[in-house]
């Protein structure tokens, strides 16, 4: 077979007539490969800016937009509350919800949440178990949110809560509760071992001891319970540290935090951001009460505390052999933990330039 070859002074014409041609090429195709992709570029570009000034919707896990926007399911922390906004109450098992919810109640706020014994008037509840995914798509039939029949959602689906409840139209307020990770987990696992009106009941583990539990791995502690809701992963789906940044982004764009360590103050800022202070005197009067009775209960001359759904039970030391294994198994927990404590720090001043004065609330 016989190859060609040039010369130096050969390949000066081939060379130039390889360039015309590609000239004349661009001339009569001015569309090349080049032009396409800038003109992708130029593209992806435009609705980058458009997700960033006009709330492009590209929806996380858990029917949140990427950028925080009126296409949301749920309002942004910066958005100031309207008397109007439904609450949605994200209530983490073993977290203080039982004693948010009798507080509200307590205050003549209207509870969407399964009626059972800790409920402190039948009345000031809609029997529509929105804890669990039927009962919010019951809800959603029932026009529950658009109708503004209720004043906070109570879920423990939060996911399920924020795609098939609310939408741009009836954005929702989400509100939580946090206890450390640990505490929680123990909690849980002395608590089902008697709550048998929970439908998580757990009679068998008060034949195990709590590093027992710890080590089981089926039918034992859940992992990463609040980074895999927050991610809107399923049940049996693994959930990693990949996980994490959505975690962050909805808590930070979109949930009010509290945490058990500090209830009162999270409970202040609850008033404030579902707009539950008034200048009104009767309305007033009530909700310092409904506030004493939780942390003040002295100063009522014998009233009762408000009830709490907790059970007695040991506490375990950080660094005890069970802390470790529960701290290894979640870890993704701990860290989001982490993160929730300095959330709540910063959101002070974001939650206090509502335009509510301090005196509106029980200090």
């Amino acid at each position: 077979m016989k190859y060609f070859s040039f010369s130096r002074h050969q390949r000066r014409p081939v060379a130039f007539a390889s360039l015309l041609a590609l000239a004349v090429y661009q001339y009569l195709n001015p569309i090349s490969n080049f032009d396409i992709h800038q003109a992708v570029r130029r593209k992806m570009t435009q609705r980058k800016q458009e997700a960033t000034s006009t709330g492009y919707t590209i929806y996380s896990a858990v029917g949140v937009p990427t950028v925080c926007s009126p296409n949301s399911h749920l309002r942004c922390i910066q958005e100031t509350p309207e008397r109007s906004d439904t609450i949605l109450f994200w209530h983490i098992p073993k977290s203080g919800g039982t004693t948010a919810k009798r507080l509200y109640q307590c205050m003549g706020k209207k509870i969407a949440a399964k009626t059972h014994q800790f409920a402190i008037s039948p009345s000031q509840t809609i029997n529509v178990d929105t804890t669990i995914l039927p009962g919010i798509l019951q809800a959603r039939e029932m026009g529950l949110v658009p109708s503004r029949a209720a004043d906070m959602v109570v879920t423990h689906e939060v996911t399920a809560a924020v795609r098939y409840l609310f939408n741009p139209l009836n954005r929702g307020r989400a509100l939580a509760l946090f206890r450390h990770p640990i505490d929680r987990l123990v909690s849980k696992f002395y608590y089902l071992q008697i709550a048998s009106w929970e439908r998580g009941y757990r009679p068998h583990w008060k034949n195990m001891s709590l590093l027992q539990w710890a080590e089981t791995e089926k039918n034992g502690p859940e992992t990463n319970y609040l980074v895999q809701k927050l991610s809107g992963k399923e049940w049996e789906d693994p959930v990693t540290e990949a996980d994490l940044p959505t975690a962050k982004q909805v808590l930070r764009d979109h949930v009010v935090v509290g945490l058990m360590d500090e209830m009162q103050e999270s409970f202040r800022r609850f008033n404030i951001v579902m707009s539950a202070t008034t200048d009104q005197g009767s309305e007033r009067n009530l909700q310092e009460r409904c506030m004493k009775e939780l942390f003040h209960p002295e100063e009522l001359g014998g009233m009762e505390k408000v009830v709490k759904n907790q059970n007695e039970h040991q506490t375990i030391a950080p660094g005890s052999h069970e802390w470790l294994v529960l701290a290894r198994k979640n870890y993704l927990d701990m860290h989001i933990y982490s993160y929730i404590e300095m959330l709540f720090k910063e959101q002070k001043d974001i939650i206090d330039s509502y335009q509510v004065t301090e005196e509106s609330f029980i200090s």
